[in-house]
Parts: structure tokens; C-alpha cells; sequence
């Protein structure tokens, strides 16, 4: 039903001229209601039909127009459209017409792939109006399909570009941040692989509890993302500033001290949260957030805690320690054969402090003889040349040109396979007052 019809049988006139809805007094330029025709209480001797016999029904549209509108169906005429197209058309003050809707009907919707395919044909018609309009010079007419649940719906087209583009816009920024961060495309891209693998799987899950996908699970999806990367950026900053010499041992290092701290922060507080929403009462909460933080809590700590730290054993980079020693190494090369700083005066500026950074390893004794132990020790003047390695008795020491000038020293035991120790020593002018080492 639209109102295009009923205005044409609103308008329609018989052959002898007697029976039409719409009348019209031509003395007084009104229209007349044919209740008072009928009471007879009126003196209606000048109506008359609006068009006459065989005339066009849409000639003299702008006129009529309103009046089809503010006219309530009667039993004599049930086409007027005061009930039923009153909001369905829009007239300027010349009886224009500014914009109208046409009604059209669906079969009946089952599920929610019904609502997705009525919406779809209905913009696939309403392109197929545009089309016709546009051929026939009315290029400046918009159609567009309306309907209360299509504003709910209109999201389900678009979900899955939505969904994908959704998820790698925040991977993208998630690992240009690592890769900043930890100065390893290496390490930002085994990240990577674990929230893709994580992400995958929390779907799967969706799939399997009935989770629907729409606008509120892509920003769970988007959410579960940041808080995957709380289960690896930890681990990942502590592999990268460990001090073990081999990947085992660096990733091994990284799940002692940071994967306690993984537990008790994430996973735990995520867990009281779901205590939390499990008492909920709304279905959404219980559905959307209970049910879905119930599949991230799990899937998150495997590959937080087990997959992450397997996957860095094999490809995980080297740490900053090992990349600091192979640059002051690749720099004391450099720096043999230039003249010793012997007779050049000793500087005159104020104490100052300096930190070394330093790594010792040894070789493996054999399985086993007992664990050997080794001193380092490290002094700075400013008189000092260049820093050797004893690598037989596993120590490192700064050798000085002048013995008096040596400010004071540290020294640490360490283990046979491999340590890292800071270094902070003051240096200045004088030694007065300072034990010898």
C-alpha cells in the first residue's frame, strides 16, 4: 500500500461525474466532504468532481495534494489519506512536493540472516529506482530504504571489514609500540604471532559459546588485543634485559622473575572480575563480558606463559647486554694502534661518576667437576686507555697507565656460566683517603 495509489483512486471519477472522492466547490473555491452531501444539511449544488471524465488523476496535483492528506477515510471513500499518508508526504507552501516514502513489505524473518538478506535487497531496489530516475533526468532525487530494524542490522553488513580492519589497525599500532619500545622487530614480531594466534582462538571460542559477532564484540575483540600484550610485553622486556649468554637460559630467566608477577597481575584481577560479572544479572553482561573474558583469561595465560617463552627460545633476539659488549668490543678493536695517553695532563674538571656495564662468561667445565668462580673487578681514571678481557682467568679488568691515579674499585663474584654486573665508579683528580684495592 502506498499513497500513490490511493491518490489515484482518490481522485477517480466515474463516467457520469456523480461519484468521485474528491469534490470541489468552484464558487467558493473549497473542497467539499461528502458528509455533508449525504446529511443533506448543506447546500452542495456547486460540488464537483475535481478532474472530469477521462483527465489525467495526477493533473492538478499540487492543488489536490494537500487536501488527499488532511482528508479522513470515510465509508463512501475509504482512499483518503488523513489516516494513513498524513506523515507520508512533505509539501512546501505551493503544494510541492519536498520529499515522500513509499511503504513496502517483507515475508516474514525467522533469524537474523533474514533481517540481513530483507536489508540488502531493499538498498538493491532501492538502487535499481535510482538508476531508472537518474536515466530519465532526475538525478538530483535520493532513495534510501528505511525501516526501525534496519538501524540495527545496517552494522552486519559491514561487520566483517569492520571486524578485520578493526584488528589490524590495533596489531599495527600495538607493534610499531613494541618495536620502539624494545628496539626489536624480532621481538615485537614474535608478539605478534602470539595475539594473532590468541585472537583466532578467542573467535573459535565465540563461535562455539554462540557468541554473536556485532558492534560490541569487534571492541572486545579490539580490547582483548591490549590485554594480551599484558600477558607477553612483560616476559618479552625481561628476555631483552636478561644477562643468560643463550636464548634457553634468557627465556628461562624471563618466566622466574616477571612470570609470577604475570600471574598475580592479569590473570588475577581478571579473575575477580569474572567472580564479579558472574553474579550479573543482564544477559548481556553475562554473555558479552562474562562469557567472553572467560575464553581470553585462559587462552591468554597459555600462550603468555608457555608459548611465548617456547617460541623466544628458538627465534628470540639477542638482549641489550649482548648487543652492549659486541659494540664496545667492535669499538676496542677500532681503537688498537691509536697512541697511548701517557704524558698528556691529567684533567682538572670536578669528580664525576660513571657506570659500567659488564659480562663475564666462561666456558662449561665438564658435568661434574665443581662450579669455578672468578673475580670482576673494574676501575676508571681518567688517565685509563683501553679495557681487556682475560678470558682464561674469566675476569675483566680497565688497565691504567698511571697506578697512583686509580680511583676506587668493585668487585663481584660470579658465576662460571655467565652475570652481569653495574659498576658505578667516582673518579677524580686524587686517591687520598681510599682504601687500595
Amino acid at each position: 500500500m502506498n499513497w500513490i495509489d490511493d491518490y489515484r483512486k482518490f481522485r477517480w471519477v466515474s463516467s457520469d461525474g456523480l461519484r468521485s472522492c474528491c469534490l470541489l466547490d468552484e464558487k467558493k473555491n473549497e473542497y467539499c466532504t461528502l458528509e455533508e452531501n449525504e446529511r443533506g444539511g448543506v447546500d452542495n449544488s456547486s460540488c464537483s468532481a475535481c478532474l472530469g471524465h477521462g483527465d489525467s488523476p495526477f493533473m492538478h496535483m499540487t492543488r489536490d495534494l494537500r487536501h488527499f492528506t488532511r482528508l479522513l477515510p470515510t465509508i463512501r471513500c475509504g482512499m483518503s489519506g488523513g489516516m494513513a499518508h498524513r506523515e507520508a508526504i512533505s509539501c512546501t507552501a505551493e503544494g510541492e512536493v519536498k520529499a515522500f516514502y513509499l511503504r513496502s513489505f517483507h515475508r516474514t524473518f525467522r533469524n537474523s540472516s533474514d533481517y540481513i538478506d530483507g536489508l540488502r535487497l531493499s538498498r538493491l531496489i532501492s538502487e535499481q529506482f535510482k538508476k531508472v530516475l537518474d536515466r530519465n533526468g532526475y538525478t538530483d532525487v535520493q532513495i534510501f530504504p528505511y525501516s526501525f530494524y534496519y538501524l540495527f542490522y545496517d552494522q552486519y553488513l559491514f561487520i566483517a571489514f569492520s571486524t578485520s580492519s578493526q584488528l589490524a589497525l590495533s596489531a599495527g599500532i600495538a607493534f610499531i609500540g613494541l618495536t620502539l619500545t624494545t628496539v626489536s622487530p624480532t621481538t615485537a614480531l614474535i608478539v605478534a604471532v602470539n595475539t594473532l594466534s590468541s585472537t583466532l582462538l578467542l573467535i573459535g571460542y565465540m563461535v562455539m559459546r554462540g557468541i554473536e559477532l556485532n558492534a560490541l564484540t569487534i571492541v572486545n575483540l579490539a580490547m582483548s588485543l591490549g590485554i594480551d600484550l599484558e600477558f607477553f610485553a612483560h616476559l618479552c622486556f625481561a628476555y631483552a634485559n636478561s644477562g643468560r649468554v643463550d636464548r634457553i637460559g634468557r627465556a628461562a630467566d624471563a618466566l622466574v622473575n616477571v612470570g609470577s608477577t604475570v600471574f598475580s597481575g592479569i590473570i588475577f584481577t581478571k579473575f575477580l572480575g569474572l567472580i564479579v560479572l558472574y553474579n550479573a544479572q543482564s544477559q548481556i553482561f553475562k554473555t558479552y563480558y562474562f562469557d567472553f573474558y572467560l575464553g581470553l583469561l585462559p587462552i591468554g595465560t597459555i600462550h603468555g606463559l608457555v608459548f611465548l617463552p617456547v617460541m623466544l627460545t628458538f627465534w628470540g633476539p639477542d638482549t641489550y647486554l649482548r648487543r652492549y659488549m659486541e659494540q664496545n668490543e667492535r669499538s676496542s678493536l677500532t681503537n688498537e694502534g691509536q697512541p697511548s695517553d701517557e704524558g698528556r695532563p691529567e684533567s682538572t674538571s670536578s669528580p664525576r661518576s660513571l657506570t659500567l656495564l659488564a659480562s663475564v662468561s666462561s666456558s662449561k667445565t665438564s658435568s661434574r667437576a665443581p662450579p669455578t668462580y672468578g673475580r670482576v673487578a673494574a676501575a676508571i681514571s681518567p688517565a685509563a686507555t683501553h679495557i681487556t678481557n682475560h678470558s682464561g682467568s674469566g675476569s675483566l679488568r680497565r688497565q691504567s697507565s698511571s697506578p697512583s691515579a686509580l680511583p676506587s674499585m668493585a668487585a663481584s663474584t660470579v658465576d662460571h656460566e655467565s652475570a652481569s654486573l653495574v659498576v658505578r665508579v667516582e673518579s677524580g683528580r686524587s686517591n687520598e683517603g681510599r682504601e687500595p684495592f
